[in-house]
């Protein structure tokens, strides 16, 4: 895992007390270095459960960038970017493990050529490519996403729903826009997760990188939507599967609602996206939100009252 000084690929991962797992997956890195050449930047946002000495020790091939702070997610793969050296990067969270033959696949649609289909006069315009998501028992968890809408935005307030006696005996599961995990398939999407996701070097440099006014949640969507409007291509693969330990860092649970600050991570994030590009709608989403959070709890409420300050 030692590259050359122009690497094919920068893999950046944002350390965030999760030491185990963090070393699980350079491990599995390590296993499929000679699939591409690349290089590793480990950005640790103020761990202190070890993380960046394990680094260190362990993976002395690996750069390692502390940030002294927990400056949040988009902000500390920023710090990664401005040191990568690859024309394309990797950003992978450390709760994955990375199989053989997920980077070829994950290059090939980057890669000077028609894949999968030619845009204008063979003009590339693939900007971003998505792995596919597995858990570590094999079935499917989301890994492409569409920009949330009010409706599925009301059920996600009650996401206990989802495993509830009522959700199971009723019918009321069919009514409700929470979809089943399938086998994915290689397409154009809105958006893929920011788990495992293939980005061109030049491009993501161009948009100035990720928005750092999204701490935690959302920041991939909002870059999807900053590159769509630029008219670039997200695309996601199904021979690219990577496994997941979902959530380790922050301890969400998609069936449960989130605690503090979880919870103004995920809320205060969709805000600023509809703030941003649906602001014809931000208003409407303000007023649902508010609504639906002051049935939650004090911690809820405490986000409703952010978000009437926003106005």
């Amino acid at each position: 895992m030692i590259p050359s000084e122009n690497p094919t690929l920068t893999v950046i991962i944002v350390s965030y007390n999760t030491r185990d797992l963090l070393a699980g997956c350079l491990n599995s890195l390590r296993r499929v270095e000679d699939e591409a050449d690349f290089e590793v930047i480990v950005v640790d946002n103020a761990s202190a459960d070890g993380s960046p000495a394990m680094v260190r020790e362990n993976f002395p091939e690996v750069r390692l960038i502390e940030a002294g702070r927990n400056t949040g997610f988009a902000a500390a793969n920023n710090l990664g970017l401005a040191q990568a050296k690859g024309k394309f990067l990797f950003f992978l969270n450390p709760d994955t493990i990375v199989p053989r033959g997920t980077l070829v696949q994950m290059l090939a649609p980057l890669s000077p050529g028609p894949f999968p289909h030619d845009v204008g006069k063979g003009e590339q315009r693939v900007a971003v490519v998505g792995a596919s998501l597995m858990n570590p028992d094999g079935t499917w968890h989301a890994s492409t996403f569409e920009f949330p809408n009010l409706w599925r935005e009301f059920w996600n307030f009650l996401p206990e729903m989802k495993s509830g006696v009522l959700w199971t005996a009723t019918k009321l599961s069919k009514l409700v826009p929470f979809r089943k995990e399938r086998p994915p398939k290689t397409r154009r999407v809105e958006c893929v997760s920011g788990a495992a996701m293939m980005v061109r070097t030049d491009v993501m440099r161009d948009i100035g990188g990720f928005d750092e006014g999204f701490f935690l949640y959302h920041e991939e969507r909002d870059l999807c939507c900053r590159l769509a409007a630029k008219g670039w291509e997200i695309w996601t693969m199904p021979g690219a599967p990577i496994i997941h330990y979902d959530a380790q860092a922050s301890g969400y649970k998609t069936n449960r609602f989130p605690c503090s600050p979880i919870l103004d991570y995920r809320v205060l994030g969709m805000d600023r996206l509809y703030q941003k590009h649906r602001p014809q709608r931000h208003r409407a989403w303000r007023m649902l939100a508010r609504r639906m959070l002051r049935f939650r709890g004090q911690d809820a409420r405490e986000v409703a009252r952010k978000l009437a300050e926003g106005n």
